[in-house]
């Protein structure tokens, strides 16, 4: 199996609806995942974050640049 990552964010720009909250992506990254053949080792998650803010501005972005230069694992479903 390939080890993957995942990474799910929602909007604060979208008005209070909710499009596609972080429980649907996750069971969408998910489903990729397994029939793909990956391993998802971990999960980030952003909510509510402006689509106009960086990922290295986001907490949860900042997270996953690090885990990717630090362990080998190269791919993130989103």
């Amino acid at each position: 199996m390939t080890n993957c990552y995942e990474y799910l964010r929602t909007s604060g720009d979208d008005g209070g609806t909710d499009k596609c909250g972080l429980p649907v992506q996750q069971q969408a990254c998910d489903a990729f995942a397994r029939a793909k053949g990956f391993e998802v080792v971990e999960t980030f998650s952003d909510d509510g974050w402006s689509g106009k803010i960086h990922l290295h501005a986001r907490p949860a972005g900042k997270r996953l640049i690090v885990a990717l230069l630090g362990n080998g694992v190269k791919m993130v479903i989103v």
